[in-house]
């Protein structure tokens, strides 16, 4: 059975800019790359002692979502103060599907 090397975490954030502000500046992570190369950014790839995390610009990932799923659409998160938020996608003629 093969081992996991490294695991990065891929968070969706609707505020690239204050997120990565709070990965740098509270909790110590440096910015290895971003994309595009000046703000306003959808992607940004922070690391702090070998440890990778990415960020995603929500607007974007819904954006690739939709040019990869034709005729899926996504809907707004369902949001609780006591679970994490979840992303579903519905058809106009089928039943809301989670994932």
């Amino acid at each position: 059975m093969s081992r996991f090397q490294s695991v990065t975490p891929n968070l969706i954030v609707r505020d690239v800019e204050r997120s990565t502000a709070f990965y740098r500046d509270v909790l110590g992570f440096a910015i290895k790359q971003t994309v595009p190369d000046h703000g306003p950014f959808v992607f940004v790839w922070l690391e702090r002692d070998g440890v990778p995390v990415f960020l995603n610009a929500v607007h974007a990932v819904e954006e690739d979502f939709r040019m990869r799923r034709p005729g899926l659409r996504a809907a707004p998160p369902r949001s609780s103060s006591r679970s994490p938020r979840s992303m579903r996608s519905t058809r106009p003629s089928r039943p809301m599907r989670r994932w």
